[in-house]
């Protein structure tokens, strides 16, 4: 079967409303051109697409390539997900012939795939935004290494781990996606349709090893190599390329002559290095970790000294009203600022702008608030939205409050985002709009920050932004509250 181009597909998804059936509901995302906002890769083209009703985000998949037995996957696909939990995993749907597109193919109907949209980053860029940061990188490893023990005790595999098949989300939690090479139960004795990316792929793998244990090999390889990265950065830098992480595929094929194995031995005193390198070799040696428990992947959480310096200095600046409580914040700002963070610098300022455990200095408090917003620190982009919005140390002004909000929340700040929403819901700064308002509360409320998931009930059981329903303002109305 012949495939639209991409180019028909996007003059298609411009006119969803005519050209999809049962998802017509569904309108294209528009990016900074006018253009629908989508990514391509080598086999399909996926489109961020919006339910105006809900405010919920997708992802449509649209093919350029066949795939032999695709359709009858996807199916089989989305019927051992439907009832998996989990945000290591979204749902997806396959729809045969879903879009018409005018093309030069026979055919004027075409599958497409629909997924939850997932906000955030690829792993890849992640690494590579990030990898000389210790504490990222060993906090990276950690979720990956829990989302390895959790995959490893599923009876499906997802065939082609790798760092670009991987979302990490604003919060840093992970979301597999592109599961064209997913092996689940109901595959049995069928053959692969992928053997993988060679540099996260055992050497040995063929079409035929086609089960629950396809995954073991590159969630050794890269659990050891990411833990390695946190140790010791500049690894990267000597054996890594833009489009892998340490080992390479002809690493793999012999690694007694494997450089990247002789420098991670320096390392081995590192007892979870040691226990992740010992887990790769036997994945080398076996093709999987049959022979291992899921528990192998079973790591420490990593203590950041200055995450919990800002921890106690944000409860006693913002539960205390007592002068010595807010003295004893301010020295904790100090010293996590001392550390380099950029955030720890902007609670710096505020402190020097409210006059709050040491002397007023509305000057050189905003100077410092400033330093951290324009270095691009989300937490400090909001404290100058804040400074804006309520006059504090500037004039006060609503256009430039809601300018310094969204930089914070397109990076993911759920206090900002909520912020954000605020102005659209009353209209300071932005034209009113319950309609936008509720998509960042709604981002916000996915965070767990509790006042966006009572707004958010507020809007559900007032019918402004999204239809009215009860039933939706309870659950956001429970959600709030659990949280006290």
């Amino acid at each position: 079967m012949q495939y639209p181009l991409i180019s028909e597909y996007v003059r298609a998804i411009q006119d969803a409303s005519n050209n999809l059936d049962e998802l017509a509901h569904l309108v294209p995302v528009q990016d900074d051109h006018g253009e629908p906002y989508r990514s391509s890769g080598a086999f399909a083209v996926v489109f961020k697409m919006k339910d105006e009703q809900t405010g919920k985000f997708y992802a449509l998949k649209c093919f350029t390539e066949e795939q032999e037995g695709r359709a009858e996957a996807y199916r089989q696909i989305a019927d051992e997900l439907e009832f998996v939990d989990s945000s290591y995993i979204t749902s997806v749907k396959y729809l045969d012939k879903e879009i018409f597109v005018d093309s030069s193919c026979e055919e004027d109907e075409f599958p497409v795939l629909l997924m939850d949209w997932i906000d955030g980053e690829t792993m890849e860029t992640y690494i590579a935004e990030n990898y000389q940061d210790n504490y990222a990188m060993a906090m990276l490893c950690y979720r990956f290494c829990k989302m390895a023990a959790w995959l490893r005790s599923q009876p499906f595999a997802h065939g082609d781990i790798k760092p670009d098949n991987i979302m990490v989300r604003p919060d840093g939690s992970l979301t597999l996606v592109d599961y064209d090479g997913m092996f689940v139960p109901a595959m049995k004795g069928q053959k692969s349709p992928t053997i993988g990316t060679k540099d996260f792929s055992h050497p040995l793998r063929t079409v035929d090893d086609f089960n629950e244990t396809i995954d073991d090999f590159a969630l050794a390889s890269i659990a050891l190599s990411l833990k390695a990265i946190s140790l010791k950065p500049s690894l990267l830098d000597e054996y890594g390329a833009a489009d892998r992480l340490l080992f390479s595929a002809e690493n793999y094929r012999d690694l007694s002559k494997s450089k990247v194995m002789a420098a991670l031995q320096e390392l081995i005193n590192d007892e979870e290095l040691a226990t992740l390198l010992s887990m790769f070799l036997l994945a080398n040696a076996k093709k999987n970790l049959s022979l291992s428990s899921f528990h192998a992947f079973s790591i420490s959480k990593p203590f950041n000294v200055v995450e919990d310096l800002i921890k106690q200095a944000d409860m006693l600046f913002e539960k205390s009203k007592a002068e010595a409580d807010h003295k004893k914040a301010f020295h904790l700002y100090s010293i996590a600022n001392s550390k380099g963070s950029l955030y720890a610098k902007a609670c710096l300022g505020y402190c020097y702008c409210l006059g709050k455990g040491v002397t007023e200095d509305k000057e050189k408090g905003l100077a410092l608030i400033r330093v951290s917003a324009n270095a691009g620190n989300a937490k400090g982009q909001n404290i100058m939205g804040s400074c804006y919005a309520n006059g504090i140390s500037v004039t006060k002004s609503y256009e430039e409050a809601v300018i310094w909000f969204r930089k914070s929340a397109d990076q993911g700040n759920a206090i900002a985002q909520k912020n954000l929403g605020a102005c659209y819901y009353i209209g300071q700064g932005v034209p009113q709009s319950y309609e936008e308002a509720v998509i960042w509360f709604r981002k916000s409320a996915d965070q767990d920050n509790a006042k966006a998931q009572g707004i958010l009930g507020v809007c559900y059981e007032n019918g402004q932004g999204v239809p009215q329903s009860y039933d939706e303002a309870v659950k956001w109305y429970r959600k709030s509250a659990d949280q006290g």
